[in-house]
């Protein structure tokens, strides 16, 4: 047995269960609404540099939810909703899963793409390059062999993939109807 095939044996005992359905509707929802509730965008220079979640009281987070529905958008949250609407309509595919690596990944739980590179010290590279190489793929296989990649992080990849996708969904759907449709 190579090198490839002991690497193969040690990822297979770290590759983790699927999570459901279900299981992923309520993150993937949980983790829209804090990013478009408390996220804020990290400007330097002029210059959009990143998406972080600014932390605070939930119960003062859900009063204020309460009483800014019948207001407007402060230019912050537009500035923010905009920028999240132009990656999308250019195409921007790495900036959109750095946020979803920062913001939405990384609390759901051990499977989160960071906390697999112990197992796969490439994985995060290896998922930016699936969002440039082929955006849209879920087959395990079709990523495996594009890549050059075990078939245990194929698998995980592809599973992370479908994810980001769901995720991206939704963040779009969810800005789009904050700004009241534009774009």
């Amino acid at each position: 047995m190579g090198l490839t095939g002991i690497l193969e044996k040690i990822g297979s005992v770290f590759t983790r269960k699927k999570i459901g359905p279900d299981e992923d509707g309520t993150r993937i929802a949980h983790s829209v609404g804090q990013l478009l509730a408390n996220g804020v965008l990290n400007i330097v220079d002029g210059v959009a540099m990143g998406v972080s979640i600014q932390q605070s009281n939930p119960l003062e987070n859900e009063k204020l939810e309460r009483m800014a529905s019948s207001f407007e958008l402060s230019q912050e949250k537009k500035q923010l909703l905009e920028f999240i609407l132009s990656l999308a309509s250019t195409n921007n595919e790495q900036f959109l899963r750095n946020i979803f690596l920062e913001t939405a990944d990384l609390d759901w739980d051990e499977k989160s793409v960071k906390q697999m590179i112990s197992t796969w010290p490439s994985v995060i590279n290896d998922f930016a390059n699936l969002g440039s190489v082929m955006p849209k793929e879920t087959n395990a296989g079709v990523i495996m062999k594009k890549l050059e990649i075990t078939k245990e992080e194929a698998a995980f990849l592809s599973n992370k993939q479908a994810v980001y996708r769901k995720w991206k969904d939704a963040l779009l759907d969810s800005a789009k109807k904050k700004l009241g449709g534009k774009k």
